[in-house]
């Protein structure tokens, strides 16, 4: 994850992307805290993919950049809890159009990130928003940050929809491919993610809660985790501990017990992103 961890780096020094993130976070945490996560498992899916540093930083900026046209929208309909009007969501809609259209204004932002905002809501079968593309138009990046939208969107928690388990979202993904999603992303996705994604907030056997920050691909029980919170779920001081070189007497203790929701006990990865990357 140092790959990742470096371009991580590079698109948060980003001024546009800084101000982008600021501007969402005003008007909706949640949409913020989406958008860094999408941002984050987009770039770990390129680095998986053995994509070079520029393409897996464009990922980030794809992914953090893509839902700024939320922020144009009537918010009290964003969030609504109850069932949607055809109204309203003819509102929803309008969003891949807006999110377009402001960051075109921006001279700094990539033509790439642009060409994600508008369609990041079509599908492979031509049945999406807001034009009904043809899979023939819609280009790498899009497809990419469609199916981490997804993945996130599922496992998060909304006024209007619980979250499921990262296992569940992940056989919602692969059901749909051919329809909504590209066949051989998804499998990427799936293969880079695992059981336990970095990001993930885990509670361990001893009683501390952490988020993973990585994932050895031959090792996908035992991930390498920051432990933020002590046995009594009370602030600690961080301690990284990778589970595959815990020593056999200490693994009753520290192995995963469960993995938590976002923002279980206050924390979440936005949050913790942010304070654990230097902004230069």
């Amino acid at each position: 994850m140092v790959v990742v961890h470096d371009c991580l780096e590079s698109v948060i020094r980003n001024p546009s992307a800084l101000l982008w993130l600021t501007r969402i976070k005003h008007v909706d945490q949640y949409t913020a805290e989406h958008c860094v996560n999408v941002g984050i498992q987009a770039m770990a899916l390129g680095r998986h993919l053995g994509l070079g540093a520029k393409h897996i930083e464009l990922l980030g900026l794809c992914g953090m950049l893509y839902d700024v046209g939320k922020m144009s929208l009537d918010q009290d309909i964003l969030n609504k809890r109850g069932r949607l009007t055809p109204e309203d969501a003819r509102h929803l809609r309008l969003h891949p159009v807006m999110g377009r259209d402001q960051l075109a204004k921006d001279p700094k932002v990539p033509q790439e990130v642009i060409n994600v905002a508008y369609p990041h809501h079509e599908r492979i079968d031509g049945k999406g928003y807001p034009e009904k593309l043809p899979a023939g138009r819609l280009d790498f990046y899009t497809r990419a940050i469609t199916i981490v939208d997804a993945y996130d969107a599922i496992t998060s928690e909304r006024c209007y929809s619980p979250s499921k388990s990262p296992a569940e979202a992940l056989k919602i993904l692969y059901k749909n491919i051919g329809t909504q999603f590209d066949e051989s992303l998804v499998i990427k996705f799936i293969e880079c993610i695992g059981l336990y994604p970095p990001g993930s907030l885990m509670q361990m056997g001893s009683g501390e809660v952490g988020i993973v920050l990585s994932v050895d691909p031959l090792h996908r029980l035992s991930p390498k985790v920051a432990l933020l919170l002590d046995d009594q779920k009370q602030p600690m001081q961080q301690l990284v501990v990778d589970l595959k070189h815990e020593p056999a007497a200490l693994q009753g203790g520290m192995k995963i017990a469960g993995v938590l929701a976002d923002g279980a006990y206050g924390i979440n990865l936005e949050s913790f992103m942010f304070a654990n990357i230097k902004l230069g």
